[in-house]
């Protein structure tokens, strides 16, 4: 519903955090850890207790905003459109495509979803005359 609001218009009005959204890219990491750590035969029973600790923290954990901020509270009130707005915290998530194992992308991801805008198309300019 943020979708037609605009962030600098939002003032916060509960203290109560946003709904979290629950995003495949964890729920993913659980599961094929899950398998790994289930089976007794695995060479991960052997590792010490302080790292099987701080992994499963790493794979439990959420990942940290860098490209956007987290919204403070769960109701937000729009003061232009006057009417109250429920946040949500939905991350933005990026995936890594198969020619990122075939160069040097460093990390970089790519965000589904993300159009490129045509290069040649003219900017209509109404006449106010």
């Amino acid at each position: 519903m943020t979708s037609a609001c605009l962030i600098k218009n939002l003032k916060a009005v509960a203290n109560i955090p946003p709904l979290p959204a629950i995003t495949w890219d964890r729920a993913e990491r659980i599961r094929r850890n899950k398998e790994i750590w289930d089976n007794k035969n695995s060479i991960v029973h052997r590792l010490p207790y302080h790292y099987k600790k701080r992994y499963w923290e790493f794979v439990l954990s959420e990942a940290k905003p860098v490209h956007y901020r987290k919204p403070t509270s769960r109701y937000e009130w729009d003061a232009k459109r006057h009417m109250m707005v429920e946040t949500e915290d939905y991350p933005i998530l990026g995936f890594h495509p198969p020619e990122a194992d075939k160069g040097l992308w460093g990390g970089e991801m790519v965000v589904k979803g993300y159009i490129q805008s045509r290069p040649f198309t003219k900017k209509k300019v109404r006449s106010t005359s």
